[in-house]
């Protein structure tokens, strides 16, 4: 009866004009499953009260195990785990275990990934792996697929890396088969994680780089953070603050919508890293705190024994060593808290690579009735020496215990044989669809030497050129400004080879780099800063180039000579959406030379207007209250 009314109640709903009638129970539902998918938690909660009132208000028999799911994914994205995990339960209670197992299998995921959060290891397994098998039951393979990548973020933490790996290859496997490419992005991310703790970074790089370029696709904000966020890690870790803190503050733009949320406060927990390996502890300590508040109000176990190490270190090597010491304790306290599950944990582990391999159930039991067959052996031997008579029998029952073992180990290798097989053909499938044909490979190459050929080209043009400006007072100065712009074509080629995508490169993120390989060059004393308003465009290596290198000269022209006697000065670099107008400037002291005395013995100079007839471009300068070059070019592409 009750699910022939809610069938009733259903066709109300959707009847007619496409849209859900007010005041029904699927109303009120689909309304708080809309507000949750844009994060608006407070009218999730008020849609819900609705349906509670709708249903004593009609007075009709209705299962609250839907609600009760949703209620407890809202108080969980709150950060309010407890009341999650008593929602949870509540929903558990009132689902049908024949008719909602999809319901059934997603709360325990989410119940997971609650007791992961809150370092309950063995609960967090045993959450998962009861959803995995749930979800297997009815062949849900993107819900499996999420299992193994959350099963794989437990052995993460556990520093268990092979058993993390594993379980994110196999999630892999299957988001490449569903062409999931959220999932898939996922995976990349912590496998750039586990690269990155064991500090190989470039394998690291590799995998971030394949994660951000999916997630880029999909256009899902949220979670490019957390891409920007292990980006910035791993430069850290490499002392490239710079490029550290322009990763961290893209994450940071982009987690300001969401103030109270987990990622936002990881987001100072970098910021702070970054400032405390600069040795600007007092800068690290405020945004630390910032991070600590937040896991002392969401009793994040695992965050509070991380952020409390931190601030002890920071306020050790301040010089503040009582006020360290009581962080440190704090440290030590949350630490043994995470490790007490540990012992619980292993027996899961144990218990779960049982039920997960049969097979090596079965080889366990094969081993046993061998040693029981080798202690019969040396009991016939016993009996061989007190009575010979026997020999021949046992003779014969060696024999044919021999003949049964060799089957045994026969069907073993049989096993493994075609075990290997399989894998070999799997592998080799996979390398027919991976490996480029000869005619590509060829083409690849001809087209590696043809730009090799023409940046040597430009290479020497450069240094031939400036050759006729160096004299023994300046050469120093001259071989810099020849290092920047041959760094300014190599930095193409680097995040060419970084992006896998030989023939376009993002401007606005190339241009970023190209201003912090500059600022590391000159090291002015005047602080600087740059305002970017570039559209978003891929251009070509033929027009990055010489646009690079027309960025190169005037950013150093600016640097030198722009804010001299002056504490600080902005740059501003526009490209308008046309892809027309481009224009680089400052507020500096400008100058009253007009651009031919300016151009007048000047390398540079000479350099920007042949780069720009090179772009089929028109060039305009303006020196009075800070110089300001404009160029119209055809189009850039």
């Amino acid at each position: 009866m009750k699910y022939l009314i809610l069938s009733y109640i259903s066709v109300l709903c959707f009847n007619g004009y496409g849209e859900t009638e007010p005041d029904s129970l699927a109303y009120y539902l689909e309304n708080s499953k809309a507000f949750y998918k844009v994060r608006d938690y407070k009218n999730v909660k008020h849609e819900l009260s609705k349906s509670f009132k709708y249903q004593s208000t009609v007075n009709i028999t209705y299962n609250f195990g839907r609600e009760y799911l949703l209620l407890g994914q809202n108080y969980k994205s709150l950060g309010v785990y407890d009341t999650a995990i008593v929602y949870f339960d509540l929903a558990l209670e009132l689902l049908n275990s024949k008719y909602e197992i999809q319901e059934i299998a997603e709360t325990h995921l989410e119940k997971g990934r609650i007791y992961r959060s809150t370092a309950k290891y063995s609960k967090a397994f045993n959450s998962f792996h009861t959803s995995l098998e749930l979800f297997k039951s009815v062949n849900d393979s993107s819900r499996i697929g999420k299992l193994k990548l959350n099963i794989g973020n437990v052995f993460n933490d556990l520093n268990r890396f092979d058993n993390a790996i594993a379980n994110y290859n196999e999630a892999i496997s299957i988001y490449k088969l569903i062409n999931e490419e959220d999932g898939l992005a996922g995976c990349y991310n912590n496998l750039g994680n586990i690269y990155t703790y064991n500090e190989e970074f470039d394998s690291a790089l590799v995998y971030l780089y394949k994660a951000l370029q999916v997630r880029v696709g999909n256009g899902n904000d949220h979670q490019i953070s957390y891409i920007y966020q292990n980006l910035s890690s791993v430069y850290l870790q490499q002392n490239k603050f710079d490029s550290a803190l322009v990763y961290i503050e893209k994450s940071i733009d982009i987690n300001n919508a969401f103030p109270s949320s987990y990622e936002l406060h990881l987001d100072y927990y970098f910021l702070g890293e970054i400032y405390k390996a600069k040795g600007n502890f007092k800068k690290a300590i405020k945004y630390y705190n910032k991070t600590y508040d937040w896991a002392i109000l969401n009793n994040s176990i695992h965050t509070l024994k991380d952020i409390c190490l931190s601030i002890g270190i920071s306020l050790y090597d301040e010089g503040k060593r009582a006020e360290s010491a009581y962080y440190f304790n704090q440290y030590r306290l949350y630490h043994d808290t995470i490790n007490v599950d540990n012992p619980k944990i292993e027996d899961e582990f144990v218990n779960y690579e049982i039920v997960k391999d049969s097979m090596r159930t079965k080889e366990l039991i094969l081993e046993k009735d061998i040693s029981k067959i080798e202690h019969s052996n040396l009991e016939l031997k016993k009996t061989i020496e007190i009575n010979n008579t026997k020999y021949l029998w046992l003779f014969v029952g060696l024999g044919g215990l021999s003949v049964t073992l060799i089957l045994f180990s026969f069907r073993k290798r049989l096993r493994q044989a075609n075990l290997h097989k399989r894998i070999l053909e799997d592998q080799n499938e996979e390398l027919k669809r991976t490996l480029i044909s000869k005619e590509e490979k060829e083409t690849l190459l001809k087209e590696v030497h043809h730009r090799v050929k023409n940046n040597l080209q430009i290479v020497n043009s450069l240094i031939r050129l400036q050759s006729h400006y160096t004299s023994s007072e300046n050469y120093q100065l001259r071989i810099r400004e020849t290092e920047n712009r041959i760094g300014s074509m190599a930095l193409i080629h680097e995040k060419l080879y970084k992006s896998g995508n030989l023939s376009k490169l993002d401007a606005k993120l190339y241009i970023k780099d190209l201003i912090v390989n500059v600022l590391d060059s000159y090291q002015p004393i005047t602080e600087i800063g740059f305002q970017l308003d570039i559209s978003e465009v891929s251009l070509s290596i033929d027009t990055l180039i010489p646009l690079g290198l027309i960025v190169n000269e005037i950013i150093s022209n600016s640097i030198k000579y722009a804010f001299t006697n002056r504490s600080e000065g902005d740059i501003i670099i526009k490209l308008t959406d046309d892809f027309k107008h481009f224009t680089i400037s400052d507020n500096g002291v400008g100058t009253d030379l007009d651009y031919a005395e300016l151009s007048e013995n000047s390398l540079g100079m000479e350099l920007i207007e042949t780069l720009c007839d090179q772009l089929d471009g028109k060039l305009k300068f303006e020196g009075v209250g800070g110089f300001k070059y404009s160029f119209v070019f055809a189009k850039l592409a």
